[in-house]
């Protein structure tokens, strides 16, 4: 039910308006763009994700790089024993090893970022 004001003079009807009423549109158009773009997380999560993005190819965290180091490096360990060439599984190796190292520091680095304080943008 609506409020109306009655001027017994004039008889003039005045109705209440909302705050959201007086707002210009073109500003309601920018709050809901900025709302559908809002990136909703801490920047704890949000370097955590870059730092899995990082690294062309190489693409995870350090855990499974760091696992799938070992994984290689006992497959070349196998075909040496048996004779058999080796070099792609050691290349590969390497670059595991590699950025297994470089984003276990990132991801120490991320370690340091707050939980509670947002992350907005990208």
């Amino acid at each position: 039910m609506r409020k109306r004001k009655i001027r017994l003079e004039n008889t003039v009807f005045k109705k209440k308006t909302s705050i959201l009423a007086l707002l210009p549109k073109s500003l309601g158009v920018v709050f809901w763009f900025l709302l559908s773009f809002a990136n909703c997380t801490d920047q704890k999560d949000y370097c955590m994700e870059s730092v899995r993005r990082k690294g062309g190819s190489l693409e995870g965290d350090a855990e499974s790089l760091c696992l799938g180091y070992v994984v290689l490096e006992n497959s070349v360990r196998i075909n040496e024993e048996r004779g058999r060439p080796s070099s792609i599984y050691r290349f590969w190796a390497d670059q595991n090893l590699v950025g297994c190292l470089y984003k276990t520091i990132e991801e120490r680095k991320c370690e340091k970022k707050s939980e509670y304080i947002p992350h907005f943008g990208y």
